[in-house]
C-alpha cells in the first residue's frame, strides 16, 4: 500500500452499549485497490465505471461489518461517489466541512463544538 492514500475511513456512531464497538477498516488488498483509484485515476481526472463500483463494493463490505458512517477524507472521492449512492450511510465530506467551519470563523459565528459525553 503507498504511503498517504486516501480511503475514506469509516465512522462508529455512538452505540447505545457501553462497550464501544471496533471501527471496520478496509481489507489490505481493498485498501490498496481504492488507494490506486484515487492516485492513479482520480488525481489524474479520470472516473471509470469500473471503479466506481469496486468503491461501492468496498464501502458495502464496511456496512456489513458495522460501519456506521463515512468520512470522505480525500477531496478526489466526491468525483466517484455521492451521498445518493448510498442514501443509508451518513457520509461526511471532509473538505465541506472545513471550508463551512472556515466560513463561519471568518464571520464570526459562533460554532457548538461539543462532542457528545461517553
Amino acid at each position: 500500500m503507498r504511503a498517504g492514500g486516501g480511503f475514506a475511513q469509516p465512522v462508529q456512531l455512538p452505540s447505545p452499549t457501553p462497550t464501544p464497538t471496533p471501527t471496520p477498516t478496509p481489507e489490505p488488498a481493498d485498501r490498496e485497490a481504492v488507494d490506486n483509484i484515487i492516485l492513479e485515476e482520480l488525481s489524474k481526472g479520470m472516473t471509470r465505471e469500473d471503479s466506481r463500483e469496486e468503491y461501492l463494493r468496498v464501502i458495502d463490505d464496511l456496512v456489513d461489518s458495522g460501519a456506521g458512517g463515512l468520512v470522505l477524507g480525500c477531496i478526489e472521492i466526491e468525483l466517484l461517489i455521492e451521498q445518493a449512492d448510498r442514501p443509508a450511510l451518513p457520509m461526511f465530506d471532509t473538505t465541506t466541512l472545513h471550508a463551512e467551519r472556515a466560513v463561519d470563523l471568518s464571520l464570526g459565528r459562533e460554532i457548538d463544538a461539543e462532542l457528545p459525553a461517553e
